[in-house]
């Protein structure tokens, strides 16, 4: 992904998360949305930071019912963006489908 998911969503405005230290908190089970298809495609489950290279990364739920068959992913938080709505409500949009991402090498803490 080479660009940053840009969309239009009633209600919702950008978010600039670099100044949020409680951002683990903020985005804790955040819906993610697909940007190419609007479909919600899954959760935020956790913030991480990788103390050797200072990235961010979102562990993202993705696909599944109720915890069956979803797939745990870590995407860089650079290449989301991240929306907030009426009563600090967030989104997430990542430029890929749920199959793209359901791709990604999964995540193990």
């Amino acid at each position: 992904m080479s660009h940053l998911p840009t969309v239009e969503v009633d209600g919702y405005q950008p978010y600039d998360y670099a100044a949020d230290t409680t951002l683990e908190a903020t985005l804790d089970d955040a819906d993610v949305y697909s940007s190419i298809t609007g479909e919600d495609i899954g959760e935020v489950d956790d913030v991480h930071t990788d103390a050797a290279t200072n990235r961010t990364y979102l562990e993202l739920e993705i696909g599944g019912f109720l915890d069956i068959g979803d797939k745990d992913v870590a995407v860089p938080i650079d290449q989301v963006s991240i929306y907030r709505g009426a009563d600090d409500d967030y989104r997430v949009y990542i430029a890929a489908t749920e199959e793209q991402v359901k791709a990604y090498p999964e995540f193990n803490d």
